[in-house]
């Protein structure tokens, strides 16, 4: 389980089986010399109470997650999530009443969906924002929190084809000297 916090070594994701759940980690990123979440969740600061069950749900299941309770004090907020937005495996934004009036969560959300990482979640009975209308999203208005909800699970799927996918891209790449990964 990750807390959010890196520390040690940049290493790629280590697969450690654990009674048939993968932690898939984080990975490193280069250009920022740092490692990169799995997802990056984006929310209303209202939703917050329901987020974190999310969170903890998503850090379960072994995947890393970064949110804004995670931004250091002294640096400009903005700055760092649009680093860390950008660097991401995959966003999980998460509709609700509050967050399709947020113009900060309706600009993630284009950036995930520009860049194909784009994975939505309901929380509650809302239509998306015009754009976004099209993209399926997860309907976690009757979630409880159980890892093994039907809708849960979708995320999950979705979230871990992106992660294997970056992962996969991140093999793919040379690395410095011309040597294939």
């Amino acid at each position: 389980r990750h807390s959010g916090h890196w520390r040690g070594v940049q290493r790629r994701p280590l697969v450690l089986v654990r009674s048939n759940r993968c932690q898939l980690g984080t990975r490193p990123a280069p250009e920022y010399g740092r490692r990169v979440a799995n997802v990056f969740v984006s929310y209303a600061r209202r939703d917050r109470e329901r987020v974190v069950a999310l969170v903890s749900a998503l850090e379960h299941e072994g995947l890393s997650v970064w949110w804004d309770p995670n931004l250091v004090p002294g640096k400009r907020f903005r700055d760092i999530i649009a680093r860390e937005l950008d660097a991401a495996d995959s966003v999980v934004v998460v509709w609700t009443a509050s967050s399709i009036q947020s113009d900060y969560v309706q600009d993630e959300a284009e950036d995930a969906r520009e860049r194909g990482v784009l994975v939505p979640v309901k929380l509650e009975e809302v239509k998306p924002p015009a754009g976004f209308r099209q993209v399926q999203a997860a309907d976690l208005s009757q979630w409880t929190g159980s890892g093994q909800h039907p809708e849960f699970r979708v995320l999950l799927s979705a979230v871990h084809t992106l992660v294997w996918a970056a992962r996969a891209a991140d093999d793919a790449e040379p690395r410095a000297g011309g040597d294939p990964a």
